[in-house]
């Protein structure tokens, strides 16, 4: 203990100035920090929640025609609405050129599209909305039957 102990002791009672043990001094700044470590993030994750996604930017609309070869399953958010479509001519890719030939591929619906009237196996047109940016990068906006008599051009595979 150092020689002066008592009296430095003494004066900081005096002053208003307590002191713990050092282990109890280091235990009460660990818990302080951990707290002050524990409510820092808040503020953030707040103002994350408050920011809303940025709106998508749409970009082109086409015209699609195509067969239905999978319905979504009402409960199972992870199934597809997917059909196999003729070419779609001015279809806009990610490296800025256009076009995309036949094949089969899933489209979300947008809000308030509905295919419970169809089946796998019906013709189709839809309404497709390309997005420049957003979490979708397009959707079906609109899905119309065809009659069952349509021709559609369409690689072998499809038949």
């Amino acid at each position: 203990m150092h020689p002066n102990h008592q009296f430095v002791q003494a004066r900081r009672r005096a002053s208003g100035f307590f002191t713990l043990p050092p282990f109890r001094t280091a235990a009460r700044l660990l818990l302080i920090a951990a707290g002050a470590l524990a409510v820092a993030p808040a503020p953030l994750l707040l103002s994350a929640c408050e920011k809303k996604a940025p709106a998508a930017e749409p970009g082109p609309t086409h015209t699609v025609r195509g067969r239905v070869m999978k319905l979504p399953v009402a409960g199972d958010p992870s199934s597809s609405f997917s059909l196999f479509h003729e070419e779609i001519a001015d279809w806009l890719r990610p490296d800025g050129t256009r076009g995309m030939g036949a094949m089969v591929m899933p489209f979300p619906l947008a809000s308030g599209v509905s295919v419970d009237a169809l089946r796998v196996g019906d013709i189709v047109e839809l309404s497709v909305r390309q997005f420049k940016t957003g979490p979708l990068p397009y959707e079906a906006t609109s899905v119309r039957k065809l009659p069952a008599d349509t021709v559609l051009t369409l690689p072998d595979r499809g038949s």
